[in-house]
């Protein structure tokens, strides 16, 4: 009788033992996450030596409400697995910016890491050397502008402001963040050109624009890819060469003249933050 106990015992310990010999250590950066092992929490954003039977495990990792780590695992008898969750729903590598969160906080963490200050060049409207600052993660302002005086005959002499919304950030992948944005803009042109073979002309140029872009992350800098809603107002004064030969010419004088247009242009730009 005492042999058929023990045989029991034994064969209870064969039956039972492999069903909770596996174990799972999940691990996760964010102590504000929680941890969920088929649907149940485990109110921690790391656990280690969490025992489980042997077959499929749904591991979700959870902040906020929102599922930022989801995944099937799968453990044999005697099996102790480590899962690293600190990465993104949808993106299969991991960032080279540490402690990574969702994809808010990822985004957050690459805005503090790039700084709120650029330098730049950018063609438009008016373009030149370019000067951005944003306040926060939405709003920010763009100088730009150029600088050239040959003599009072020729001359070119451009600034304008921005004032920029971002309407919103994704990740197109790991640390490549893209931003859409939106704003409206003020210029000023001046400028003078004396040309010995038709003319000359003065003008002074007042630009109003809509904006509309997308800026993107390269491994160089931020690039700005987009399109202005330009209106123009130009004055001008203008002086034509009427030849009459080769050896002779009369002037023709336009002053005060006046032109306005409106129009779809090209938005291109780059920028290095610090």
């Amino acid at each position: 009788m005492t042999k058929q106990i023990k045989l029991l015992f034994i064969l209870c310990l064969l039956f039972t033992t492999p069903l909770y010999a596996k174990k799972l250590n999940i691990l996760h950066n964010n102590p504000s996450a929680k941890i969920f092992i088929n649907g149940q929490p485990t109110h921690a954003n790391t656990v280690y030596n969490y025992e489980v039977e042997s077959g499929s495990h749904h591991i979700q990792v959870k902040l906020d409400n929102n599922v930022i780590y989801s995944d099937i695992v799968h453990t044999n008898q005697n099996e102790t697995i480590t899962i690293d969750t600190n990465t993104f729903v949808g993106l299969d590598n991991k960032s080279e910016v540490l402690d990574i969160g969702p994809e808010s906080e990822e985004l957050k963490r690459l805005r503090k890491n790039r700084g709120s200050v650029a330098i730049g060049t950018q063609f438009s409207s008016i373009s030149g050397l370019s000067f951005k600052k944003y306040f926060g993660s939405k709003i920010g302002i763009q100088l730009a502008g150029w600088y050239s005086d040959s003599d009072e005959k020729n001359y070119y002499k451009s600034i304008s402001t921005r004032l920029i919304w971002n309407i919103s950030e994704k990740l197109l992948k790991v640390d490549s963040p893209v931003t859409l944005f939106t704003g409206i803009g003020y210029g000023y042109k001046s400028y003078a050109s004396d040309l010995s073979t038709s003319g000359k002309t003065r003008s002074i140029d007042t630009v109003y624009e809509l904006l509309l872009g997308i800026e993107a992350r390269s491994k160089i800098g931020y690039f700005t890819f987009g399109t202005t809603l330009r209106h123009l107002n130009s004055t001008y004064d203008e002086i034509r060469y009427n030849y009459d030969d080769f050896f002779s010419y009369d002037e023709t004088l336009h002053e005060d003249l006046n032109s306005k247009s409106t129009g779809i242009r090209l938005n291109i730009g780059y920028h290095y933050y610090f």
